[in-house]
């Protein structure tokens, strides 16, 4: 799950993501309607233990999540499927104040699932699909994010 080695990685990820609400949930707050769509994510992310069963509601949802896992991982994330590919950029966080900058791409499989993809890139740049944005919430340094993903951005438009 999203890099880490181990097959605990999933349960890593949902108490990052728990963690990183509960850090800021009045952000999340505005950014999904309000504290109800808050309490059904923070419901869908909890599991008792690594040996939960996770139902359907539990699964990785992009567009309830996918902010979420940007600011926790100060990383675009980019959300690849037949339908619809869309980006998540950080909100608080600029591409100086990240380890590791390069876009993490999560690929739609079998039509439920969202799987690590290892994308090639053209002379290091990487395909980014639009991002969707909050702009009214994005800091001053989470700003250049915009400027850092102008290459991406071409290349999946093909320019």
């Amino acid at each position: 799950a999203l890099g880490y080695e181990d097959d605990d990685g999933w349960f890593t990820v949902r108490n990052e993501m728990l963690q990183e609400i509960s850090d800021h949930k009045e952000t999340y707050s505005k950014l999904q309607g309000g504290t109800e769509p808050i309490t059904r994510i923070i419901k869908g992310l909890t599991v008792g233990s690594k040996k939960s069963n996770i139902v359907h509601s539990q699964w990785l949802d992009k567009l309830s999540q996918g902010q979420v896992l940007a600011n926790i991982y100060i990383r675009p994330i980019v959300f690849l499927s037949a339908k619809e590919s869309n980006t998540y950029l950080p909100l608080r966080s600029g591409p100086n104040d990240s380890d590791n900058p390069v876009p993490i791409h999560l690929l739609h499989v079998n039509g439920n699932h969202w799987v690590l993809a290892h994308m090639e890139g053209v002379e290091g740049v990487k395909p980014i699909p639009p991002v969707i944005s909050a702009t009214r919430m994005v800091s001053r340094s989470a700003k250049h994010w915009n400027n850092h993903i102008l290459g991406g951005l071409a290349l999946y438009q093909g320019k």
